[in-house]
């Protein structure tokens, strides 16, 4: 396995955590928390199953379901995310700026928060495609 693909996956071992920790603090139920440590291993094992395809063949006819099951997860994940902080909002207006300007900072660090996000995961996305075609 190349070099940048083990720090990609220390990369997601280390986003997975931080998620368990966030979500933990914020007293998710035990059940939220292995789902969605689930789908971060999920997204782990396409990278693996890109470099080494014995890691594919046993479930290959599963993981299309398994993708769509960890985009789906990944995606009301993230917008149970931004509902939660589109709610605190307020909190973090900063006084000396108009409630517009605030509003448009949010706005930006938002969209800027989702494109990181976007761009991190877009790797393991394209390995589990590339895998899915592999094995079928």
């Amino acid at each position: 396995m190349p070099w940048f693909a083990v720090a990609y996956i220390g990369l997601l071992v280390a986003i997975g955590l931080y998620s368990f920790h966030d979500d933990r603090k914020a007293k998710r139920s035990a059940v939220y928390l292995a789902a969605d440590a689930f789908v971060t291993a999920l997204w782990i094992y396409f990278v693996f199953a890109y470099f080494d395809s014995r890691f594919a063949q046993p479930i290959a006819r599963l993981l299309p379901f398994s993708l769509l099951g960890a985009v789906a997860w990944t995606v009301a994940d993230t917008a149970r995310v931004m509902m939660r902080i589109i709610a605190e909002r307020p909190a973090s207006y900063d006084p000396e700026l108009t409630a517009r300007t605030n509003l448009w900072v949010d706005r930006a660090v938002e969209t800027v928060g989702l494109l990181i996000g976007v761009l991190l995961l877009a790797p393991a996305l394209i390995y589990a495609m590339l895998v899915i075609r592999q094995t079928w």
